[in-house]
């Protein structure tokens, strides 16, 4: 299979995804493209407004050029990832940035679902929301998805209402992101604002978090 014929495969599977992402009405029961009705929970995060494809793009653009760290394409790809062979791995970076687009589009569509947190969630790594937003794909019908840090973190970062901690402090605080499955605020549409102004972060003062079994410490709260 030729790389234009794999980069539509791709644009393919992701515009199936987000099709399911569009509510039928009447309220208060609601569905996402397939019969099973959505449980409570997930009805506010199936009325969320996804921006377009010209608009994720320019989320990505904004969140990159304010954590240029995050566009990072270095293990992006590896053999058997969305069966894109190891060859193309260096085919002028094209195929590298389609992916990192595509999973930062499928992580923008995960982070949909989650709850917002007034504090970052300093006792759990990242992974551990990547590995959920898998999961969320998966009920979509993405079974199969392994998204990469850089990808999930810059969609986190474009949906500004997401509050986080450690961005680029290096060893002295894992970062840290401020979502749950299960309490805090709905999504909202709070990526407009990143698109006006960029990821522009309040920092405010240090908050007593307690050390979890990996000895992670207070660190400064940043907020978009």
């Amino acid at each position: 299979m030729g790389v234009e014929a794999k980069l539509d495969a791709l644009a393919k599977r992701v515009e199936a995804l987000e099709a399911k992402l569009t509510p039928p009405a009447p309220p208060p029961m609601q569905t996402v493209g397939f019969d099973r009705p959505l449980p409570r929970a997930a009805v506010a995060a199936a009325a969320f407004k996804m921006p377009s494809d010209a608009e994720l793009t320019r989320l990505m653009a904004r969140v990159h050029a304010a954590h240029p760290q995050l566009a990072d394409l270095a293990g992006l790809v590896e053999r058997g990832d969305d069966a894109i062979d190891a060859e193309f791995i260096n085919y002028k970076g094209d195929i590298r940035k389609a992916v990192f687009a595509k999973q930062f589009r499928l992580a923008f569509i995960a982070l949909s679902h989650f709850r917002r947190t007034e504090e970052p969630d300093a006792r759990r790594y990242v992974s551990h929301w990547q590995d959920e937003a898998a999961a969320i794909l998966a009920g979509l019908g993405q079974a199969g998805e392994v998204l990469k840090f850089n990808p999930f973190v810059t969609a986190a970062l474009a949906h500004g209402d997401i509050c986080y901690s450690g961005l680029g402090m290096g060893g002295r605080s894992p970062l840290s992101l401020g979502i749950s499955r299960h309490s805090g605020a709905p999504a909202k549409d709070a990526w407009r604002r990143v698109l006006d102004f960029g990821p522009l972060a309040m920092l405010g003062a240090p908050r007593e978090a307690r050390p979890d079994r990996h000895g992670q410490q207070p660190v400064t709260v940043t907020r978009l």
